[in-house]
């Protein structure tokens, strides 16, 4: 069985035809720059048992996720933010593994995309 792309074409074609390049190249760059301090806020809510903060980093990363065509780690993110908010920190830490390994593709995809160069 083959694994569908990281990122759908026609979401992120979508949002470059309105920001151009040189925005979408700022965007993606910021999206997984942004990753070592999210997934950073991810544990330590995880390790603190603190349901809320961990729902809020899931959040935030799902919405970033499905604006630039992620459409997995979107699914991913509302999971563990679902289970967080229903307070399975267990589970949700779970879902948070497999969020860093779909962040992992993601940023694969676009850097053999060149969208992580200058």
């Amino acid at each position: 069985m083959t694994q569908s792309p990281p990122i759908q074409s026609a979401d992120f074609d979508a949002l470059l035809e309105v920001l151009g390049d040189g925005a979408m190249r700022e965007v993606v760059q910021m999206f997984v720059a942004s990753g070592k301090e999210r997934f950073a806020a991810l544990t330590a809510g995880i390790e603190a048992s603190d349901a809320t903060a961990t729902a809020q980093v899931l959040h935030a990363m799902r919405s970033a996720s499905g604006q630039l065509g992620a459409q997995h780690l979107e699914a991913l993110c509302a999971d563990g933010e679902r289970l967080s908010r229903h307070g399975d920190l267990a589970t949700a830490a779970v879902r948070a593994s497999d969020v860093a390994r779909e962040f992992e593709r993601c940023s694969d995809w676009f850097n053999a995309n060149g969208w992580l160069t200058n």
